[in-house]
């Protein structure tokens, strides 16, 4: 019985039977996409590092100076903004990355499974006590 190819979805081509790609041959060379956050990110970090012609500044230097003069003036009236902060929590996010989270793990091996419900549980009564009063 002779084996018929199968066509591609994407191109109606036969696709040959067995292992398609030659030894040592990437079937995806081009590698996995890029997703999108991340296009915008390196979009975003080119863009700041171009220098506006006008002023001689980076547009992340511009940018920044701006932000400032912003920050303080909302300082002065004591009224920040959420979308001025908002927006400088983004900014530094897609351009330096978010800061490292320090997690403090309790380690439970030294104790049986039984003492550590024992204890999550009296933890939780004693919140839910406070709660009530």
């Amino acid at each position: 019985m002779k084996k018929t190819p199968v066509l591609s979805g994407k191109t109606g081509r036969a696709m040959p039977m067995g292992k398609p790609w030659k030894k040592g041959q990437s079937g995806n060379p081009g590698g996995r996409p890029k997703k999108f956050t991340t296009l915008i990110s390196d979009a975003m970090r080119q863009e700041m590092g171009e220098v506006d012609v006008e002023s001689g500044m980076t547009y992340a230097s511009a940018m920044v100076t701006r932000v400032r003069e912003i920050l303080m003036g909302q300082l002065d009236r004591g009224q920040v903004t959420k979308e001025c902060i908002w927006f400088l929590r983004e900014v530094t996010d897609r351009t330096e990355g978010r800061p490292r989270q320090m997690l403090e793990i309790d380690d439970h091996r030294d104790r049986s499974a039984d003492e550590v419900i024992d204890e999550i549980l009296a933890a939780a009564d004693s919140r839910a006590k406070g709660l009530d009063d």
